[in-house]
């Protein structure tokens, strides 16, 4: 069992498996919740496979104010973001 933490991951393993012939069956997870203990275990909490990045917020104000427009409970300003910045969305699964 590979894991492939992104499309490049992804790709390189297809590449190097498909070589060798094996058979390749995909799982896509949209979330840590839909994952078994034993794969969440395997991919995230494992100190010694595990990764962990600093986030750091360099404008709170900024980060609080978006998330009110996008998680908030009014409809219209997500709608207007949404509107106003769909043409630069680069990476969307669908």
């Amino acid at each position: 069992m590979r894991y492939a933490y992104s499309d490049s991951d992804k790709d390189k393993i297809l590449k190097i498996l498909s070589e060798d012939g094996k058979n390749i069956n995909i799982q896509r997870y949209k979330g840590l919740g839909e994952m078994n203990p034993e794969q969440l275990w395997e991919t995230t909490m494992d100190p010694e496979k595990r990764t962990l990045k600093k986030v750091a917020v360099e404008d709170a104000k900024e980060a609080d104010r978006l998330f009110d427009i996008l998680m908030g409970s009014e409809v219209e300003p997500r709608k207007h973001f949404i509107q106003a910045h769909a043409t630069a969305v680069k990476n969307l699964d669908i």
